[in-house]
This record gives C-alpha cells, sequence and structure tokens, in this order.
C-alpha cells in the first residue's frame, strides 16, 4: 500500500474516532443526559420498551455513552482498531435500527 494511501486511511479513522470520542463525552458530561426521546420516538417497539424501563433506559445510556467513549478513543490512539471498529458500526447499526433511514 502506498504511502499516501496509508495516510489518508489513518487521518480517516482518526476523524471518525473523534467523532465517536466527541460524542460519548458530551453524553458523559451533560448531567441528565438521557436517549428517552429517541428511543420513544423510533417504531420498534423493542426501542420503546428500553425507555419505557428505567433499568433498561439507564442501562442503555451508559452503555451508549461507553461504547462511544471507548470505542472513539481506541481508534483516535490506534489501539485494537478492529475491535473498535466493529463496536463503532455496530452502534451505528442499532441507531439506524431504532430510526430506519426509509420508514415512512
Amino acid at each position: 500500500m502506498e504511502t499516501s494511501t496509508k495516510v489518508l486511511l489513518g487521518l480517516l479513522r482518526a476523524l471518525a474516532g473523534w467523532h465517536l470520542l466527541y460524542e460519548g463525552i458530551v453524553k458523559l458530561m451533560q448531567p441528565g443526559w438521557t436517549s428517552a426521546s429517541y428511543l420513544e420516538s423510533s417504531p420498534a417497539r423493542f426501542f420503546q420498551w428500553i425507555a419505557a424501563t428505567p433499568w433498561a433506559l439507564k442501562t442503555a445510556d451508559w452503555m451508549n455513552m461507553g461504547a462511544l467513549s471507548v470505542a472513539g478513543l481506541m481508534l483516535v490512539l490506534g489501539l485494537q482498531t478492529r475491535p473498535a471498529s466493529i463496536g463503532g458500526a455496530v452502534l451505528l447499526l442499532l441507531y439506524y435500527a431504532a430510526h430506519p433511514p426509509f420508514s415512512t
């Protein structure tokens, strides 16, 4: 692989990691942040159930904040990039599952 390609892919990895890390830290720093409104407005009953169940909502909130922060930090630092990338992709898939972009 050419050096310029490696540099561009490394930059892309770091930028994607920074976005995940930023979102995780912002949520951690906001007192009382919750994903309840996002989950309540989902067309999927499973996500509505999470929003309506206090322990499940608290667990989902902490897992969301932690996963965003950890995956982002790992990508920014270049540590365990494959598991961090898979974790970030799983988060994005869950966001899409909660609010499918092409649903009516």
